[in-house]
């Protein structure tokens, strides 16, 4: 184990030194600015429970007048057991969606505020280890469309900047408060400006 905190600990530095070592480049508010991000944070709903550490990857696209075009990928997996019940689970969820928003801010942060729309797919495995039932486990997947609301905040000036976002998902509105919303911080790169 200590040998990953080496790992992450030398990673970090190394990002912390190569962020204070580049050039400025384009400001988030111009309009050549293109960006990937990868974000990792918790997921939180009703009652008050925080879930597995999703896996979040944004990319986004300037357009005309501060607005931008996002696409925007989260990934879970987790596994979990429940001695006293005598079960084990474990639950995958995959979302894909594209986003339009607006954005404001000058050459050291930027704030964006975006509507988006796609798809989830979920999956859930539970599986009883003593029982009598001919079928010991029970599948459940689902597709279903994707409505969500996300703010998201990037500080920096160089290639490399500090980036976080909170996630609302928006469907089935009636659901609001039960539904499992994220709060991701990460790294975001600036990629090249095309020509």
């Amino acid at each position: 184990m200590k040998k990953y905190y080496s790992i992450l600990i030398a990673f970090l530095l190394l990002v912390s030194f190569r962020v204070q070592a580049q050039d400025s480049l384009q400001t988030f508010k111009s309009r050549s600015f293109r960006s990937i991000e990868l974000k990792t944070g918790i997921g939180f709903g009703y009652p008050p429970q925080l879930y597995k550490i999703p896996i979040n990857v944004v990319y986004q696209q300037n357009l005309k007048g501060g607005f931008s075009a996002i696409i925007y990928s989260e990934i879970l997996h987790q596994s979990f057991s429940v001695p006293k019940l005598n079960y084990n689970a474990s639950e995958f969820l995959f979302l894909q969606s594209l986003g339009i928003g607006r954005t404001i801010g000058n050459g050291r942060f930027n704030h964006g505020l975006y509507v988006l729309g796609g798809g989830r797919v979920y999956r859930t495995t539970l599986t009883l280890d003593e029982s009598d039932f001919n079928q010991k486990s029970l599948v459940t997947r689902t597709v279903s469309p994707e409505l969500g609301l996300m703010y998201n905040l990037k500080v920096g000036r160089k290639r490399f900047y500090y980036s976080t976002q909170l996630y609302f998902v928006l469907t089935p509105l009636k659901n609001f408060i039960e539904a499992r919303h994220s709060l991701m911080m990460g790294v975001g790169y600036r990629l090249n400006s095309r020509k």
